[in-house]
């Protein structure tokens, strides 16, 4: 991962009105050392990091640029990078690129779960040039099934948790774990009598609130085809398995 903090550093003191010389002093080093730092020639120690943040009055994470989770449109903007990755690379720098992404971020919950996705999506290219497409593949399940657990332990969305359960059903049921998929089934919520889309859909047109009424009569209808084209195919399946 990229360091930016000489960019920082130097933004943080001009705006402090500093020099060089003055901000040397304050930390304990030379000017020399603050313009190798802004030029990016060099990083502070790390013993470093909490005077120089004091003196430049930000926090150390400021100064690192260090986000805990990236925003929904920075994690977005990091599901489309690495989707352009994938389709225009191949899946070996797709996969690079994700596993750099999660390491920069690797308490994102959401993060993980988008990655898991992105490597079941593209299971079949990668599979298409491996050596041994079966212990690639089990290893590829393997790594997915463990970001959908990591990633339903530190999302904060009850929907993303209980979309990665979903996930890791489908992943253990892969791998012939019939057990374990057949534990977290059992564990799933049952439907409720009111589905809370439906009510709020139509106090939305009740309100008049036409964009947020329009998005969810999509959302109900792209849930629900989606279930149709499945249960399609899991007759297909059935009915190609009975001749």
């Amino acid at each position: 991962m990229e360091l930016f903090i000489g960019t920082t550093i130097l933004a943080a003191r001009r705006a402090k009105g500093l020099t060089q010389e003055s901000l040397a002093a304050l930390v304990g080093v030379s000017a020399a050392a603050v313009s190798k730092w802004e030029t990016g020639a060099s990083y502070p120690d790390i013993t470093l990091l909490p005077p120089l943040a004091r003196a430049l009055g930000m926090t150390v994470d400021a100064l690192l640029d260090f986000h805990q989770a990236p925003s929904p449109e920075e994690l977005l903007a990091i599901t489309q990078r690495l989707r352009a990755v994938f389709d225009e690379q191949g899946f070996d720098a797709g996969q690079q690129a994700t596993e750099e992404a999660l390491h920069e971020y690797p308490s994102c919950g959401t993060l993980k779960i988008s990655a898991g996705g992105l490597y079941f999506h593209y299971l079949a290219s990668a599979l298409a040039h491996a050596d041994d497409p079966e212990q690639r593949g089990e290893a590829l399940i393997a790594r997915c099934l463990a970001l959908f657990e990591q990633g339903e332990q530190q999302s904060e969305e009850p929907g993303e948790r209980l979309g990665a359960k979903l996930l890791r059903i489908n992943a253990l049921t892969m791998l012939g774990r019939y057990d374990e998929a057949e534990t977290l089934i059992d564990s799933l919520p049952t439907r409720p009598l009111a589905d809370a889309d439906v009510l709020r859909l139509n106090l939305r047109l009740a309100q008049n609130r036409l964009g947020e009424a329009d998005q969810l009569a999509r959302k109900r209808l792209f849930t629900h085809v989606h279930e149709t084209l499945g249960a399609l195919m899991n007759l297909t399946t059935v009915a190609r398995r009975k001749k």
